[in-house]
């Protein structure tokens, strides 16, 4: 599915695998979407409840977060667990 460029999608690395998916280049298996995360189901998942999250502005390692990421990464982690129990 190819997503529309919103405003708040923040997609700054055309070669990234995950930016690659946020934008629909790639095909995924969606769980949830909002303006600022894309959770999908992990092509070979090793659990009952397998999926990945990603968020939308690209963050390429975890040495690379900044403190504006904290609302989003945040709100990930809460998130995380709500689809967890859904699934």
């Amino acid at each position: 599915m190819v997503r529309p460029n919103s405003g708040k999608l923040h997609v700054r690395d055309q070669d990234c695998v995950f930016c690659r998916i946020v934008r629909g280049d790639i095909p995924s298996e969606e769980v949830y979407e909002d303006d600022e995360v894309l959770a999908l189901n992990d092509i070979h998942p090793v659990a009952s409840v397998h999926f990945m999250m990603i968020p939308k502005r690209h963050i390429a390692t975890f040495g690379d977060v900044q403190s504006d990421d904290r609302d989003v990464l945040g709100n990930m982690m809460i998130l995380a667990g709500r689809l967890a129990r859904e699934q």
